[in-house]
């Protein structure tokens, strides 16, 4: 009996296909479980990823109502200086250590403290109830405590979290930890700088001292710590201070000085000899600045097209031949404003209580400013502005501002308000809501006003003097006009005169803001501004 091979082959061909079919069905079916896989992770990490986006955004929505509820803290503080607490735990004495992407930083000076019931008696809209925040009351600064974790990372900031929201990253901070760390400036201008304390510079003080920071273009957060003795002797140098120059794209803030010692020829001031950049709540609280030759502030050299904000000067003395300022020598363009000056200010010519010398070639602007200062010179002094020039149409405002003080000297072109005032054809100046509580000693010249002292103002040109005066206090057989004396043929301004017993009396000051701006104690004092009793 024979065997059937074909009968084999076949069996064994049909046997083969199942197994592929089988095989094949186990294949599929193994994809489609992966698949699903995939898509369950998929979604449990989109979904881990929305609930984060989620949470990052109410943070930052958090702070953002925080931040404003911050701010009307601030002025609810400056309406009624005497009956406000700061809500939160001041962290002066009771430092909070914060470490984000592996840093570790230190907040203090400046900072407060928010607990989430602390939250609710800040503002009611706060909506954050387990978070705790530090704050700084100035600069309205945001942070959360215990940090927002995206991207497996971790920032803390307002800042940094706005920065995240529009798709950029955070820069990467680099802490100041002491004299010589400053000088890591040097070698990365353009980078973002924090204080972690105060800092000593008398590593400084032996011959010509501290050597200034060529350009900066970054950021530099003192968060409220001191620089304390700086010394700079450089008498035959231009552009001095701790920086040479700051540039438009820099950004400086929260810092203080104490016990400087600066000296250099021409563009000096404490922080920076020229200054294109912004700069806020940085305060010199003691010392002297003497520039050899022109352009010194107690604060800045020059300012061009920069932001000055929220910045303070209290320094024993402030010299230079001309173009002297308690805050800025010159200024060519720009914003000054909420600032003050509160010193001796010695020289020949331009000197200025705020600002030696304003030459507005571009948009300037000078704002709620303050400035209590002695004046001694020869030429162009003025409570405010020694002397303003404007050589185009750019439009050059004054306003919400006021002096007090002395000025002494010879009088050429003396003024409470402005030493002098010379407008071209097509200028644009505005002089608004101005008072001068200055005591101008010795012989009054002819050039000598109460509000300006000399003005030579082109009659085509747009000049306004509106809400502006000075206290007429004076000795018996002494004249003085509100006006000192005028250019043949130019544009004619006038300022008003007030008793010593109308300046503090409300009534006087018509049109002023005593909303937002003015405050006073009336029938005990002049006007200040609001922003000085934070």
């Amino acid at each position: 009996m024979g065997i059937n091979m074909k009968g084999i082959f076949k069996d064994d061909q049909e046997t083969l296909v199942l197994d592929r079919r089988s095989k094949a069905i186990r294949g599929l079916i193994k994809m489609l479980v992966v698949v699903i896989i995939l898509i369950a992770i998929g979604f449990v990490v989109l979904n881990w990823q929305d609930k984060d986006k989620v949470r990052r955004d109410m943070i930052i929505q958090d702070m953002m109502i925080l931040q404003d509820a911050v701010k009307n803290k601030a002025m609810e503080h400056n309406l009624d200086p005497e009956n406000v607490t700061l809500i939160g735990s001041e962290l002066s004495n009771n430092p909070q250590n914060i470490t984000t992407n592996g840093v570790t930083e230190q907040y203090r000076y400046g900072y407060y403290l928010l607990q989430p019931d602390q939250l609710l008696k800040l503002a009611p809209a706060v909506n954050s109830r387990t978070e705790y925040y530090i704050v700084n009351y100035d600069t309205f600064d945001v942070i959360n405590f215990k940090g927002v974790k995206y991207n497996k990372l971790e920032y803390h900031t307002y800042e940094d979290m706005m920065l995240i929201k529009a798709g950029k990253q955070p820069p990467v901070r680099q802490i100041i930890r002491s004299a010589k760390d400053l000088e890591k400036i040097r070698s990365n201008p353009n980078g973002y700088f924090k204080l972690s304390g105060n800092l000593d510079m008398s590593v400084y003080t032996t011959a010509e001292g501290w050597e200034p920071i060529d350009q900066f273009n970054g950021t530099l957060d003192g968060r409220g710590y001191t620089i304390k003795n700086l010394k700079i002797h450089r008498p035959s140098t231009d552009t001095i201070g701790l920086f040479k120059n700051v540039n438009s794209t820099a950004r400086i803030t929260n810092l203080k000085f104490e016990n400087v010692d600066i000296q250099g020829a021409g563009y000096v001031g404490v922080l920076a000899g020229s200054c294109a950049g912004s700069v806020s709540y940085v305060k010199v609280l003691s010392g002297t600045v003497n520039g050899n030759t022109n352009y010194t502030g107690g604060l800045v050299g020059s300012l061009a097209s920069g932001t000055i904000s929220n910045c303070t000067v209290k320094l024993e003395r402030i010299s230079a031949n001309s173009y002297a300022g308690g805050l800025v020598g010159m200024m060519y363009s720009g914003t000054l404003q909420q600032s003050k000056a509160t010193t001796t200010i010695l020289g020949t010519e331009s000197l200025g209580g705020a600002v030696g010398w304003t030459s507005v070639v571009s948009p300037t602007t000078i704002r709620q400013v303050a400035a209590d200062t002695r004046i001694t010179g020869n030429k162009d002094m003025g409570g405010i502005i020694g002397k303003i020039d404007t050589s185009s149409s750019e439009k050059f405002i004054l306003t919400d501002t006021y002096a007090k003080g002395t000025i002494n000297g010879s009088h050429t072109n003396g003024g409470g308000l402005i030493g002098s005032v010379r407008c071209v054809s097509d200028g644009n100046i505005s002089l608004t809501y101005l008072y001068a509580d200055i005591d101008i000693v010795d012989t009054k010249g002819a050039t000598t006003g109460g509000g300006i002292g000399y003005t030579d103002i082109a009659v085509t040109s747009a000049v306004k003097l509106k809400d502006c005066f000075w206290e007429k206090d004076i000795a018996p057989g002494e004249t003085l006009d509100g006006i000192g004396s005028k250019a043949q043929g130019t544009f004619i301004l006038s300022c008003d005169s007030k008793t010593p017993e109308q300046m503090k009396i409300r009534s006087t000051y018509t049109n002023w803001d005593f909303v937002e701006i003015w405050a006073m104690n009336e029938r005990y004092g002049t006007p200040y501004l609001m922003w000085e009793k934070r």
